[in-house]
């Protein structure tokens, strides 16, 4: 029989974490994929909201299934760096939240461009973000946003045995 791990966004049920627990305790989930508490996205909670959030979870039995990160749900053509600086908080946070998985999405591609077009950066931005992923005991749980990222991104794994 196939296991799995039944994990929800609670932001939707309300912004404190207290709110949060209460939906999912309501619906029987114990796993949480945070994306954002107190109204404010998950990467720009200070350390010290951090700890408190994950004291309630702990005081729940929560766990946290995967970070709910935005990493990679930029533009294709913003420099790069910007989102290194980014991905390294999103790091850090799993690490406080005790989660060894972070969502991220594979960029966006310009609106009636050819994806194809911008496939060797996606791969390199990935690739990027999956080296350092895995040196910080991290998996990535990518989201992609069209079938030729599937493609991309197939290949790079197949490629670089991601």
């Amino acid at each position: 029989m196939a296991e799995y791990i039944l994990s929800a966004f609670a932001d939707e049920a309300g912004k404190t974490p207290e709110e949060q627990i209460a939906a999912l305790i309501d619906n029987g989930i114990n796993y949480i994929e945070p994306r954002s508490f107190y109204g404010k996205g998950i990467l720009t909670l200070t350390n010290e909201e951090l700890y408190e959030i994950k004291k309630a979870l702990d005081k729940a039995n929560i766990k946290v299934n995967s970070l709910g990160s935005p990493i990679g749900k930029y533009p294709i053509n913003d420099p790069f760096e910007t989102h290194l600086t980014d991905f390294m908080r999103a790091i850090e946070i799993c690490k406080i939240l005790e989660t060894s998985n972070m969502r991220m999405f594979s960029f966006y591609i310009p609106k009636g461009e050819d994806p194809k077009k911008y496939s060797d950066e996606v791969i390199k931005r990935m690739s990027a973000l999956s080296n350092i992923a895995k040196e910080n005991g991290i998996t990535l749980v990518a989201l992609v946003v069209t079938i030729i990222e599937l493609l991309i991104l197939k290949q790079q794994s197949e490629e670089q045995k991601i």
